[in-house]
């Protein structure tokens, strides 16, 4: 009796400390705007513009963002707090845009920044992501590849 009861809370204890494999998730950009939905002008379209067209691709799996394309990189979202990381001059530490979201709503993942100089609240930028499956994921990647390729061709 006494080892069936030993079993039985060995088995317990196992399955208290196994912990649920996590998923990945795959994104790619699905669209730029501004909360009062107005259009982009002067430097921000162009800013906006080069996001929208460097074609970002992630995965996600817990709390960690893996970036395929335009560029390799990971990062944890914790301590993703700007999309370009610059200041707003040498000696600052202010951010010329900073992340005040970055989560799911809506069925996107959305990443809501804070331009710096318009800090006006219908001002303000969301990116969404779409979720998308692997085999998109990797079929978006491939063709975006391709096209860089080509275009660094010409």
């Amino acid at each position: 009796m006494r080892k069936l009861i030993a079993l039985f809370a060995a088995l317990f204890l196992l399955g208290c400390s196994y912990s649920k494999k996590e998923e990945i998730e795959y994104y790619r950009i699905f669209d730029i705007y501004r909360n009062n939905k107005e259009s982009f002008r002067f430097g921000a379209h162009y800013f906006i513009q080069k996001i929208y067209d460097a074609d970002y691709h992630f995965t996600k799996k817990g709390n960690k963002l893996s970036f395929d394309y335009p560029q390799k990189m990971q990062i944890d979202m914790d301590k993703l707090k700007s999309l370009s990381n610059k200041r707003v001059d040498i000696n600052s530490n202010v951010l010329s845009d900073s992340i005040y979201f970055k989560g799911i709503e809506d069925g996107k993942f959305k990443i809501k920044f804070i331009n710096i100089y318009t800090d006006e609240e219908d001002k303000r930028v969301t990116i969404e992501f779409e979720k998308i499956s692997k085999q998109e994921y990797d079929a978006d990647i491939e063709s975006s590849k391709a096209i860089t390729n080509q275009n660094h061709k010409k």
